[in-house]
């Protein structure tokens, strides 16, 4: 079998086989499992390292701290501020052993998110407002953290704890106050027309407001003419959450008068004529012929036809092969 005859073959079967194969779909992987505490952690080093601030060190004792709070969230099944007895996050955080008696200063970002969200979306989108993303994330005065995650029934709570040691300079220089506890979500009526205005919380972020009444986030964005990149809102913002609905107009019903009454002709008798024979013609119904439909060939029965014709032509070689080999040599 020559080099000719081989590649005859054998290219039939390689573009069969790129067929089916660009016919298959391409498989997405999903998160299954909850990321780490040090994930959280290291996605928002990632977002100081583009604003060239230094990373923020993992904390043992602020680490705890978060943990625990997580948890505490996915028992109770929403995000807060509040922990156990109403402390706030300095005072888990001290409890911890944070600071070792001396003074500190602490914020603190709490979120909630499907499995399958990546902790990136967590620290680029969810906490992409103001209040998460330059007071507590990219605020140059913190140099500790600690993270914890809690998965319960396919919902994740994140929890990152930021802190400092506060000195005479940084005590003098910031004054921090105690973040509003963050309840479950309240969602505002639908009004007479159908839609539906969101009055912002504080705490509320465009992910938690279009999570509560099931809308995309891209449609909260577009209907309120929001930033793409960073959309921002503020506390006592109205949203429009649902347009109003388009009222129906009713067709209207028009009266037609009813034609005037036809004043009675007199009648006039027919005289009979001489009946005429009618000639009836025959007519035979001429069916339009039946159409054949061919039936369509797929990529994939075109690829298997390719398959199929090269491996004919190998048999056919390799039977011509064994009987040249067995016949007689003068």
């Amino acid at each position: 079998m020559d080099q000719k005859t081989r590649l005859f073959l054998i290219l039939p079967f390689l573009v069969a086989s790129w067929i089916v194969s660009s016919q298959a779909e391409p498989a997405y992987a999903l998160q299954s499992t909850p990321p780490a505490p040090a994930d959280l952690i290291a996605a928002v080093n990632k977002l100081r390292a583009s604003r060239n601030l230094p990373p923020l060190r993992a904390d043992t004792a602020l680490m705890n701290a978060a943990q625990a709070h997580a948890a505490y969230q996915a028992s109770i099944g929403y995000f807060t501020h509040l922990g156990a007895g109403g402390t706030n996050e300095t005072n888990r955080a001290r409890a911890a052993g944070y600071g070792n008696g001396a003074n500190i200063i602490c914020d603190e970002a709490v979120a909630l998110a499907q499995l399958a969200t990546s902790v990136d979306y967590v620290v680029n989108t969810i906490w992409n407002d103001y209040d998460h993303r330059e007071q507590i994330i990219l605020n140059p005065q913190y140099t500790d953290a600690g993270a914890g995650i809690a998965e319960k029934n396919g919902v994740v709570y994140y929890t990152l704890d930021v802190c400092a040691i506060q000195n005479k300079s940084t005590s003098e220089a910031r004054i921090t106050t105690t973040p509003e506890a963050i309840m479950p979500q309240q969602t505002a009526t639908p009004r007479q027309n159908g839609s539906i205005i969101h009055v912002v919380q504080p705490g509320e972020t465009v992910w938690s407001i279009a999570m509560a009444y099931q809308v995309s986030v891209d449609t909260l964005i577009a209907q309120n003419g929001l930033s793409t990149k960073n959309p921002l809102i503020y506390p006592n913002q109205q949203l429009l959450v649902r347009p109003a609905f388009t009222p129906t107009i009713p067709p209207t019903i028009t009266r037609t008068p009813r034609p005037p009454t036809r004043t009675p002709r007199p009648t006039f008798t027919l005289r009979p004529t001489q009946p005429t024979a009618t000639i009836n013609a025959t007519t035979e119904e001429t069916r339009p012929p039946k159409l054949i439909r061919m039936p369509r060939l797929s990529h994939q029965n075109f690829a298997f036809i390719l398959i199929g014709i090269s491996i004919l032509g190998i048999l056919v070689l390799l039977a011509g092969s064994i009987n040249t080999k067995k016949q007689p040599h003068d």
